[in-house]
This record gives structure tokens, C-alpha cells and sequence, in this order.
């Protein structure tokens, strides 16, 4: 008799054991689903922002690469530009940061005025090269691949 009623009250731990297990296994589940679309959803508000920066970034950028904006869009495009660079700074990652600083050091050094005319055009060279791996950095921090891409692949088009 005792025997069976020691059985009867372990089957009732145990079972309501499992069935509390069941209920805060569940309960920490939902809590973890629900975190996961927390951060999926800013992930994909981050993207947005970065591909948004960039997109702006890049048209402006083309102001310090060769004669590709009139002189009537020079400033307006200056200005833009210097107002997307605050914004890849708050949204872009580090290797576009990294990439574009370089962009902007071959720029000051290429406007500097005391360079001969075959400096000038190496460093001509070296802005178009950097504008490219700037996109390519722009490209893999979006998740796009770039792994058959390379900075020479891009062509800068004059018409």
C-alpha cells in the first residue's frame, strides 16, 4: 500500500516536474525567439542605413575624381559630400572608414600645389584606385560579395 502510494506521489513530481520544465523551457524560448527578431530587424535597419550612406557618399565622392561634375554642381556636390562623410562615419564600418580616409588623404596631397605634373598624375592613379576599393569596402560591409572583384575591375567612363 505504501509502495503504492510512494509510486502514485513520484509519478505526480515527477510529472509535474517535467511539465514546469516544459513551461519555463517555453516561456525562455519565446523570450529568446522574440530577442532574436529584436536583433534581426535593427540588423536590417543598420543595412538600410549603411546602404543608404554609402549610395549618398558615392554620388559626392565622384566630385574629387577628374572633371566628372560641372563646375555649376562643384560646390553643391562639396557640400553633400562633406555632409555624407559625417554620415559614414556614424553608420559605416570600419574598413569603409579606413578605405575612405585613404581616399581623402590622396585627395589632399594630390591638391596640394606643389607637385610636379607626373606625381600629380600617379596620385590621379592612386585617388581612382582608392575611390574603388571604397566601393569594394562599401560593397562587402552590405554582405555583396567581392571575392572576384578587385579595385582595377572598376572603370572610371568620361564622355
Amino acid at each position: 500500500m505504501y509502495a503504492l502510494l510512494i509510486s502514485a506521489l513520484n509519478l505526480v513530481f515527477i510529472t509535474g516536474g517535467a511539465l514546469y520544465f516544459k513551461y519555463i523551457f517555453s516561456k525562455k524560448l519565446k523570450e529568446h525567439e522574440s530577442k532574436l527578431k529584436i536583433n534581426y530587424d535593427n540588423q536590417e535597419e543598420l543595412i538600410k542605413n549603411k546602404r543608404d550612406v554609402y549610395i549618398k557618399i558615392m554620388k559626392y565622392m565622384v566630385v574629387m575624381v577628374g572633371n566628372r561634375v560641372s563646375e555649376e554642381n562643384r560646390v553643391e556636390y562639396q557640400n553633400n559630400f562633406l555632409e555624407s562623410y559625417d554620415e559614414v562615419w556614424l553608420w559605416g564600418d570600419e574598413e569603409v572608414i579606413k578605405d575612405l580616409s585613404n581616399f581623402l588623404r590622396i585627395n589632399i596631397e594630390l591638391n596640394n600645389g606643389a607637385i610636379n605634373q607626373k606625381n600629380r598624375q600617379r596620385l590621379s592613379d592612386e585617388l581612382k584606385d582608392a575611390y574603388a576599393q571604397t566601393v569594394l569596402s562599401m560593397r562587402g560591409s552590405l554582405g555583396l560579395s567581392i571575392s572576384n572583384l578587385d579595385y582595377e575591375d572598376y572603370k572610371f567612363v568620361y564622355f
